[in-house]
């Protein structure tokens, strides 16, 4: 039988088990700090379709702390009288009765859907068209594992690749579908995702506050090459913009 401390079997001292928490330590440490950037977050709206849902996010988060809050309260609230049930007398080992039954599980949880759904619909009204006309239209097919960028306002030979440029300040209209598999074009700062479908041609509109580059990527996966699939809104000054068509 192998030794303890032999060859076989090895003390966790040997294993190097303070090295091994020091990587713990910096895997977590660099998970943390990796969430710790603006760039590519629908946290960090920088257009008026990206704060919209960041506002709807936030209400739908409020609303399931209240109720998680609620529940667990009525839950420790029940673990606490079941433990000195047999101390308190039966008629009072109840709270509300079926009013406060029908309050707190029916008439409560309709009222916050019901609030949500609206808001919910109001955002969508506010999501589906442009508040001004939209200064350029822009055609993005994918491939893979890349963007064709047209500008048909500008002419057959305006194409980019893997990057589009757009009037800070103004709406864009732009026309999406995909060349091969199912893409998802996706700018969190500007923009919550949608999908590329062969053969389908689906639109959005997109407006970015102020100039600036704007990462993008596909949020779908397409095949072996899909994490190098990544675009760049470039937004400049409409007369930047204007400057950037003619050249």
């Amino acid at each position: 039988m192998a030794n303890a401390t032999g060859g076989g079997l090895q003390p966790p001292s040997s294993l190097g088990g303070g090295k091994g928490q020091r990587w713990i330590a910096f895997t977590i440490l660099g998970l943390l700090t990796a969430a710790c950037t603006s760039q590519q977050s629908a946290l960090s709206p920088r257009g008026p379709r990206a704060g919209d849902t960041l506002n709807l996010w936030w209400v739908a988060l409020g609303l399931a702390v209240v109720v998680y809050v609620g529940v667990i309260g009525f839950l420790l609230v029940a673990a606490f009288r079941r433990r000195d049930a047999d101390a308190v007398p039966e008629q009072q080992r109840f709270v509300g009765g079926p009013a406060f039954i029908a309050l707190t599980g029916g008439l409560v949880p309709t009222l916050i859907l019901a609030g949500l759904f609206g808001y919910n619909v109001v955002t969508m009204d506010n999501l589906s068209s442009p508040p001004t006309e939209p200064a350029a239209t822009v055609e993005i097919i994918g491939h893979q594992w890349w963007w064709e960028v047209r500008y048909p306002d500008l002419g057959s030979e305006a194409v980019t690749a893997n990057e589009i440029h757009v009037p800070a300040g103004q709406p864009v209209e732009i026309y999406l579908t995909s060349a091969d598999v199912i893409h998802s074009f996706w700018v969190p700062e500007l923009t919550g995702k949608i999908d590329l479908t062969p053969g389908i041609t689906t639109t959005l509109w997109l407006q970015a506050d102020a100039p600036g580059v704007y990462r993008g990527q596909c949020a779908e996966f397409c095949g072996v090459q899909h994490t190098n699939m990544a675009l760049h809104v470039v937004a400049e000054p409409p007369d930047q913009f204007a400057a950037w068509v003619q050249r």
